[in-house]
């Protein structure tokens, strides 16, 4: 997605500009994820903070657009700032595993959530590249339009995950409320050391 690794064809950079020039995308990566660990904790809410940072990668891809529709630059600054707000997308993964330690109880079931979540970050790597085409370069059209698709949806599914995760809280306090407080220490106790789901512990 970087117009900068393709700097010397589209915004007239050398190979070692461009090289360089990539460096402020990582440094923007790496204050963001601390910043969206902080921010999570802080909040409480990993949903939240997962499409705050998820915004900016969007927005990106739009910039890239519009900026460069056919590999021609309309403002080489403009996209070169594009660039480095896109570097806010590595954040979302990590929340992404920190949001399956938050909400997913039961060794069994945690390790295979986090195993299908990496294999389906892997897969979407390769299948991503695949959106951006030799006949459409430089500008690559079809594959930034491929990124703001697929991140708008992650948008949605993160919406509908909490709503249906605040669906579960309910219901799990409503089981709680229909119990005694020597029910309640009885099934506690029972639930500490026998590696429940999350589905099956109300008290995670």
């Amino acid at each position: 997605m970087s117009v900068i690794s393709d700097g010397s064809r589209v915004l007239g950079y050398t190979s070692q500009q461009s090289l360089i020039l990539t460096a402020p995308t990582g440094a923007i990566g790496a204050v963001v994820v601390l910043l969206i660990g902080y921010l999570s904790d802080k909040w409480r809410d990993r949903s939240l903070v997962m499409i705050i940072v998820i915004i900016p990668t969007i927005l990106s891809g739009c910039l890239m657009i519009g900026l460069d529709p056919n590999g021609i630059p309309k403002n080489k600054g403009g996209l070169l700032a594009a660039s480095f707000l896109s570097g806010t997308f590595g954040a979302a993964f990590m929340l992404l595993l920190a949001w399956n330690a938050s909400n997913i109880a039961g060794h069994s079931k945690k390790v295979t959530a986090n195993a299908l979540t990496l294999v389906a970050f892997a897969v979407g790597n390769i299948l991503g590249t695949q959106t951006f085409q030799q006949k459409e370069a430089p500008g690559y059209k079809s594959g930034k339009i491929s990124i703001i698709a697929t991140l708008s949806a992650l948008i949605l599914v993160v919406i509908v995950l909490r709503l249906y995760n605040d669906h579960l809280n309910k219901v799990n306090q409503k089981r709680l409320a229909d119990m005694s407080e020597g029910e309640k220490d009885e099934l506690k106790e029972k639930m500490a050391f026998a590696d429940q789901t999350d589905r099956k512990n109300p008290f995670f």
